[in-house]
């Protein structure tokens, strides 16, 4: 035998008995034994593999061979009192998978099996899950599969207008891309519970809005007066996880800037948690369940969406227009405008021009500037619209970490 051929029927025998593995363990934790298990699952997968060996000889054993399979499924099914069909599909599973190891589609092979363990092991999560998701965030999970599988691959990779500013294409990959971190937040939260504590929620808010959050802990500040630290703690915390977020979406999008980048967006992230931590070891009062509740929306819009996408091309647009008429101080006044507005568009705009149309100085002082203003906005936010001491501290912060952003990226 081949020695390539018996490594792949090794991986196949292996793969399926890891299945049948866990339906045998199942089966256990049930209360009893199920009619498919470990030897079972082991042997369709052999049966798998030896079909797609047998097909170079003969077609119709290899179909034969496929037509016994599904024709075992068909009886454990007619003939189990349990009418669900999850082992049955399993079978099959394993099965395809002992055809995918003898192709030598490795990769596929284990992907499937670890994806279905998942599905097979986590049954009472999974069911826990579809209770717990609303009809809301199951439209708008589709509304996000549609534009980032369907839309984006139909738009034209190519550059268009004044200055070439517009790539249908780029802008809404930086919208899936936006919204897939936004996303992927809302459902982090929603898994660990904004009760589990106002940190954790704090720092995954910071990825999904930290406006958001500023005008939620605005409100609440307003009306629990006597709770302060708390929300400034929760506050800085998740001006933090907007740190991350900047320090992510440039890395994807231009990886060389990180290097300008890194150390002051860091310094900037180190102090506002020092900070915020004392204010939190000194907190004047405990945040209530209610207090510390974040309210959160849907987890995707498709109206934001468009509006991000709107707003990204018309930044890029006047990084590229400001940068050439005005220079550097051209940039600088677009980060402040748009800095108050929204940090991911501004961020995501000069990354892309960075080290093209913009030299990587100029681009790293541009972000930290919308940095910069993006944070104060949620201190005024705070200041004028809840709780003044809140607020009044939150600028603070938001001070002493804008010195120490711009202090590093000019020593550097």
């Amino acid at each position: 035998m081949d020695f390539i051929v018996f490594k792949h029927l090794v991986i196949a025998l292996a793969l399926s008995l890891l299945l049948g593995l866990e339906r045998e363990k199942s089966g256990q934790s049930n209360g009893g034994a199920i009619a498919v298990g470990i030897r079972t699952y082991t042997l369709i997968g052999l049966i798998g593999a030896l079909s797609y060996v047998l097909a170079d000889f003969s077609v119709v054993i290899a179909a034969v061979l496929a037509v016994g399979v599904f024709s075992l499924v068909i009886a454990s099914y007619v003939s189990s009192k349990d009418k669900g069909l999850t082992s049955e599909v399993a079978t099959v599973v394993v099965y395809i998978v002992g055809i995918l190891s003898m192709m030598g589609e490795i990769d596929m092979a284990i992907t499937v099996t670890l994806a279905t363990l998942g599905i097979l092991h986590f049954k009472s999560k999974l069911h826990l899950l579809s209770k717990r998701v609303k009809n809301l965030e199951l439209t708008s999970a589709l509304k996000f599969i549609l534009i980032a599988f369907v839309v984006l691959p139909l738009l034209p990779n190519q550059n268009y207008g004044p200055y070439e500013f517009f790539n249908p294409y780029l802008v809404w990959l930086m919208v899936v891309f936006v919204s897939g971190l936004s996303f992927l937040s809302y459902f982090a939260i929603k898994f660990f519970g904004t009760r589990k504590g106002i940190g954790l929620s704090g720092f995954l808010g910071g990825f999904i809005s930290t406006t958001a959050l500023a005008l939620s802990f605005a409100d609440n500040s307003k009306k629990t007066p006597r709770i302060v630290n708390p929300y400034v703690f929760a506050m800085m915390v998740a001006v933090t996880g907007m740190f991350v977020r900047v320090l992510i979406e440039v890395s994807v999008v231009n990886s060389e800037l990180l290097k300008y980048l890194f150390v002051p967006v860091v310094a900037m992230g180190v102090v506002t948690l020092v900070m915020a931590f004392l204010f939190w070891i000194k907190r004047d009062g405990d945040m209530s369940v209610k207090d510390a509740e974040l309210r959160l929306e849907s987890p995707f819009s498709l109206i934001s969406a468009m509006k991000f996408g709107a707003l990204f091309g018309i930044i890029l647009f006047f990084v590229k227009f400001a940068s050439a008429v005005l220079g550097d101080t051209g940039l600088y006044i677009t980060s402040v405008v748009s800095g108050t507005v929204d940090i991911d568009s501004i961020t995501i705009s000069v990354a892309n021009l960075a080290g093209k149309s913009v030299d990587f100085d100029s681009a790293a002082m541009a972000i930290i500037i919308a940095i910069i203003v993006n944070n104060l906005s949620k201190s005024f936010i705070l200041l004028f619209l809840g709780s003044k001491k809140v607020g009044m501290r939150v600028l603070i912060i938001s001070l002493v970490a804008s010195v120490v952003g711009v202090g590093s990226l000019v020593l550097l």
